[in-house]
């Protein structure tokens, strides 16, 4: 059993704008996801696919309409109260945008102190300063006294999101959710960022559930580890991400990749084609019948204008849903049209311990 579940997750925004509505828009179809202890699962998808929906019912702050999330193989529903403080201290959130998720009127230290104390981890305040120290250090904020007593509009949004990640590390937790947890800091910043996670990984074992649209991102960050492809709502292929990657099964994966910028000096490859019939997704995607994808789909028949294909298994630990998945890969075809995987930057990320 995984560390966090979500079976058969369904979810639906109301008319009115409530969570939890059953008539209204739908953004999630029937989207089962396992998160084992330690490890690290990456979520990708454009932009409107319900990659952030399932990340806020993964952290209990949208309660989905169909389905349900366990925690160390109990239902969250079931829990009680000193249960699910346990999830709650164990399962923490960094939310994609610096500038939003801190609190003005708060100090860095009253930030990072407060679910120290109310999760009875550090009691006095001499306790608090030691503990908001050694979590400012090893974010890279040192000197520390230069960092502790400012408010978020003292600093810049690298270090705003430092605090951030900060704060989802300060209760030890075993789960963190990472969305978008870099892609609105600096280029120059996202690799440092990234490498403090994977270090903080190694020193507490924690799994990650990380979200992002960056393949690049996904490939530095979920090295060894597993990726899901998100479109409209539906879980269309997941495997280990070196095979997502270089061998992905799905068109829609494949457009993905494709997309991908490439540095190319000569300009030869400026010109390359996506695999789409449109690079633009529907406007009324609750109205398409069968397979999402399929209007925008250069391999899509009748059946996929009829039926959802389902997830299923077309290598070891690789699954896609796709009706012509296993036609294309015996064809050749689902070899991927665009730059080859060490093109999609960055490289493989240290596995030393980062300093600071």
């Amino acid at each position: 059993m995984g560390l966090l579940e979500l079976e058969h997750i369904s979810h639906s925004y109301g008319q009115s704008g409530t969570y939890g509505s059953r008539r209204g828009h739908q953004v999630l179809f029937d989207v089962s996801l396992s998160l084992e202890p330690g490890g690290i699962l990456a979520l990708v998808g454009e932009s409107g696919c319900g990659k952030t929906t399932v990340a806020k019912i993964a952290a209990d702050v949208v309660v989905p309409t169909e389905g349900r999330v366990r925690y160390e193989n109990r239902d969250l529903r079931r829990l009680g109260r000193s249960e699910y403080l346990v999830y709650r201290r164990g399962v923490q959130y960094i939310h994609q945008d610096p500038y939003a998720s801190l609190n003005p009127t708060r100090t860095v230290f009253d930030t990072l102190s407060a679910p120290l104390r109310r999760h009875k981890i550090a009691r006095g305040r001499g306790e608090q300063r030691l503990k908001v120290d050694e979590l400012l250090t090893a974010i890279g904020l040192a000197p520390t006294a230069d960092y502790r007593d400012k408010y978020p509009h003292q600093l810049s949004g690298g270090q705003r999101q430092r605090v951030s990640m900060a704060r989802a590390m300060a209760l030890d937790p075993t789960v963190i959710i990472a969305d978008e947890a870099v892609s609105m800091v600096d280029v120059s910043l996202r690799v440092e960022l990234l490498n403090i996670l994977l270090a903080m990984q190694r020193r507490l074992n924690n799994a990650y559930l990380f979200v992002s649209h960056d393949f690049g991102v996904v490939r530095y960050f979920a090295q060894g580890q597993t990726t899901a492809v998100m479109y409209l709502g539906h879980v269309v292929e997941i495997g280990p991400t070196s095979a997502v990657i270089a061998r992905p099964l799905h068109p829609y994966t494949q457009a993905l990749l494709a997309a991908v910028p490439v540095a190319d000096p000569t300009g030869t490859g400026l010109d390359r084609p996506l695999p789409v019939r449109s690079a633009e997704p529907p406007t009324t995607p609750a109205a398409i019948a069968g397979c999402k994808f399929h209007p925008r789909c250069l391999y899509a028949t009748d059946i996929c204008r009829q039926q959802i294909p389902p997830l299923e298994e077309m290598a070891p630990g690789h699954r896609a849903a796709c009706f012509h998945a296993r036609e294309l890969m015996a064809g050749g075809a689902a070899a991927r049209p665009g730059p080859t995987e060490d093109a999609i930057l960055p490289a493989s990320p240290p596995r030393e311990p980062v300093e600071g």
